[in-house]
């Protein structure tokens, strides 16, 4: 995370930016670069020329995608690097988000997808502003794109410039790209043989919140002891009343032996909730067929647990990218729409989801999305035929306003 006077890029103001000139402390490095203007948008060049740094500008964000993140200042002059004058950049009809708009839509065609870039604007008095790139690193890397004749180029961030990635170093990223997809469905599995042994139970729906930094030992947390020096910091999950120490960090307890739910908080940054299904409030059965109400479990446990969880994690500071998913254990052929009973039904015992990652869970826009894209998933596991339910999922709105405090 850049800081600058204390601050994050997306706080910054004009005098924040002027501590910038000839601050050698500043200076273009690893993490940071300055640009007087968008280079792509001078109207005197041709179009092969805009082309050139359309391409241009895709290794500038691979460049740090693919190194550890960094950030691109646009509307700040300099000299050797070190920055030397505050000038901004005019924006078209001072319309920010059509303006935004158009920088994410010359990262198309950068493969595996657009990267993470946050755009900031900083107003300035001259009636211009400053815009700051903020790109993160993520598990996805190598970024490439298509610079031309399906020829791809790796680049990468070396001290105040970039530059081709070696095959190894290409080799190395692909690989370490994989081991996110793989240790969470190592994880997963791993759970589904805890809970196959310690229960005779097979009905269930399990959901994870997973932080990026769980494969990350060095970001991992004593949360127990964190609990204990600050019982504010950790609060019970809904149903929930009392933290119990755990090997792999905190299990929740009920007060009510009869209250079918287990949740945990991993040392991680994993948060899990599993619920027994073996409840006529979620699943039961009429004139000898089961039936699964999929609208309570939704609204009732994992939009609770998402809101819970995205909340907490932010609070014992872990990373933003996190990563949601469900497992649900049923019996095949368990009707799931009253209104379409003929062809709404679970058509396997177990379902797992895919893997849906957010951006930021501290977001709104971000979360929501997510979100979005789960409630999808969990329709169509189901087996839900209704259009209407899947029309509702595009005009929702799951977290508003977002607050972690």
């Amino acid at each position: 995370m850049i800081l600058i006077n204390g601050k994050t890029v997306d706080k910054l103001t004009e005098d924040d930016l002027i501590t910038l000139i000839g601050n050698e402390d500043y200076i273009e490095s690893q993490y940071i670069d300055y640009k007087e203007q968008f280079a792509f948008w001078d109207i005197q060049l041709d179009n092969q020329q805009k082309k050139r740094e359309i391409i241009e500008f895709k290794r500038d964000i691979c460049s740090f995608a693919n190194a550890e993140g960094g950030c691109i200042i646009v509307g700040i002059s300099e000299k050797s690097g070190i920055p030397k004058e505050v000038i901004g950049i005019d924006i078209r009809n001072r319309n920010k988000d059509r303006f935004e708009s158009d920088i994410k839509e010359k990262l198309i065609n950068i493969q595996p997808k657009i990267p993470s870039v946050k755009v900031h604007f900083v107003d300035l008095k001259n009636e211009k502003n400053i815009v700051i790139l903020e790109i993160a690193a993520d598990g996805f890397a190598p970024y490439v794109y298509n610079s031309g004749n399906d020829v791809f180029d790796f680049v990468s961030r070396d001290g105040n410039g970039k530059r081709r990635m070696s095959y190894n170093q290409v080799m190395r990223m692909f690989n370490q790209s994989l081991i996110m997809q793989k240790e969470i469905e190592k994880f997963r599995q791993n759970r589904i043989q805890y809970y196959s042994k310690s229960s005779d139970n097979p009905l269930y729906c399990r959901i994870y919140i997973i932080s990026e930094d769980f494969v990350d030992v060095s970001a991992h947390k004593k949360v127990y002891m964190l609990h204990r020096k600050n019982y504010g910091l950790i609060s019970c999950p809904n149903g929930f009343g009392i933290v119990s120490p755990n090997v792999d960090g905190i299990k929740f307890l009920s007060y009510r032996s009869e209250y079918d739910k287990e949740a945990y908080l991993f040392n991680s940054g994993i948060f899990e909730l599993n619920i027994d299904l073996d409840d006529d409030y979620y699943l039961h059965k009429v004139n000898n067929q089961w039936w699964f109400s999929f609208s309570q479990v939704w609204d009732n446990e994992i939009l609770n647990h998402i809101e819970y969880s995205v909340k907490h994690l932010l609070k014992l500071g872990f990373s933003k990218k996190a990563y949601m998913c469900f497992d649900l254990a049923c019996y095949e052929g368990t009707l799931t729409d009253e209104n379409d009973y003929k062809n709404s039904r679970i058509d396997r015992n177990l379902l797992m989801s895919s893997v849906i990652e957010v951006e930021d869970i501290s977001n709104n826009d971000s979360l929501n999305e997510a979100i979005r894209n789960l409630n999808y998933e969990y329709l169509m596991a189901l087996g839900i035929r209704n259009v209407d339910d899947y029309e509702a999922v595009e005009t929702a709105i799951y977290i508003k306003d977002f607050d972690i405090k």
